[in-house]
């Protein structure tokens, strides 16, 4: 039954009654299932929606306003045409720049449905199984999967909020007693993730976003495009992510697993702390350079008025050897999230060159 494709359809029957149904479709064979009533249908495709790809994407939604675009995705605003007060955000993926990229290698379809000329790299099926396979208040949701002949789409959750990062640049200040909840939230997350064997690979700014407007603390990790299962406490070798915010080994090709998120972490730490980047330079090569040899100096001015409690896990989310690292688990019960340094810090003012960078 996974990644099999659904299409809803009805038709009358002799006595011009309607019939309401779908059909399944997998690797080459069509199966019909019909009911005698339109909600008895919903909740077939309610309990299959987890499992299958669903075809019936203009019939169901109402595509509004582009939101973002990356290398391979664009995120535009959607409304269910029959609850069209209710939005999500649509990534849109084309399979024909998913078929020409270079990072994963390209696999067939599981089932070409109604001669569509389907490929999906296995990047996608991975991140979908992902997905799926999440449940925690600062992850993302996925709701639902759709093919279109040129296109994958997967149903999200539309966060008002926006990325984390632009409402902390929109503060001007930032306190370590601001930046504590998210960090929380944010390591709680990953330990949630390692504690199934996934790692994210791509943990950035942008990838941190806001269900509302109304506070910076309700996180949710977003992006899972690169994110994979690591079986049987095998290493993995695949050079991925974003410069300046890499774990050095996997530039460094030595194999590396969910170690690796946590020295993300401790760069987006870092930049929350002081408004800076840890590894600078005039251009991608140049940070790539510094970040393959985890080459930093912390004399960012805003860096000396941090507790010396930030700068300890901090630190020790930095660590070059990932056996040495901080885990996620450790990270949460780090003594700067303990009640008696929150109460020290509460007024500790942190970043106050957020709005002048650029990240």
């Amino acid at each position: 039954m996974k990644n099999c494709r659904v299409k809803k359809h009805y038709f009358k029957d002799t006595t011009q009654k309607y019939m309401y149904g779908f059909i399944m479709m997998a690797k080459g064979k069509t199966i019909d299932f019909y009911v005698e009533t339109l909600e008895e249908r919903e909740a077939w495709i309610v309990a299959l929606k987890k499992y299958v790809i669903l075809l019936d994407l203009k019939d169901e939604f109402t595509i509004g306003r582009l939101l973002g675009r990356g290398n391979f995705a664009k995120v535009h605003l959607c409304m269910r045409k029959s609850d069209p007060n209710f939005k999500y955000a649509l990534k849109t993926m084309h399979k024909h720049a998913l078929q020409k990229s270079k990072r994963n290698i390209v696999s067939p379809s599981l089932c070409p449905p109604c001669n569509l000329p389907v490929v999906l790299q296995q990047s996608v099926l991975t991140e979908i199984d992902v997905l799926r396979a999440l449940d925690h208040e600062n992850v993302i949701v996925l709701y639902e999967t759709y093919e279109t002949t040129k296109y994958i789409h997967l149903l999200l959750p539309y966060l008002e909020g926006g990325e984390l990062f632009e409402k902390i640049k929109s503060k001007g200040l930032y306190r370590e007693s601001d930046a504590r909840p998210v960090m929380r939230n944010f390591i709680s997350a990953l330990q949630y993730l390692h504690s199934k064997n996934i790692v994210h690979r791509d943990l950035k700014p942008e990838n941190l976003l806001l269900a509302t407007k109304e506070n910076n603390w309700d996180l949710k990790i977003a992006d899972f495009g690169l994110a994979t299962i690591i079986e049987g406490g095998a290493k993995l070798t695949l050079r991925c992510g974003s410069p300046g915010y890499v774990a050095p080994e996997l530039l460094q090709e030595k194999g590396y697993d969910c170690q690796s998120d946590m020295f993300s972490v401790g760069v987006i730490f870092y930049i929350i702390l002081t408004g800076r980047p840890l590894f600078k330079g005039n251009n991608t090569d140049e940070i790539l350079e510094k970040n393959m040899k985890c080459e930093y100096t912390m004399t960012d001015r805003p860096w000396e008025s941090i507790s010396d409690s930030a700068k300890d896990l901090c630190l020790k989310l930095l660590k070059e050897d990932p056996a040495e690292r901080i885990t996620a688990e450790q990270a949460l019960a780090h003594d700067w999230f303990s009640p008696e340094v929150a109460e020290a810090t509460a007024n500790g003012i942190v970043g106050v060159q957020m709005a002048e960078f650029n990240i």
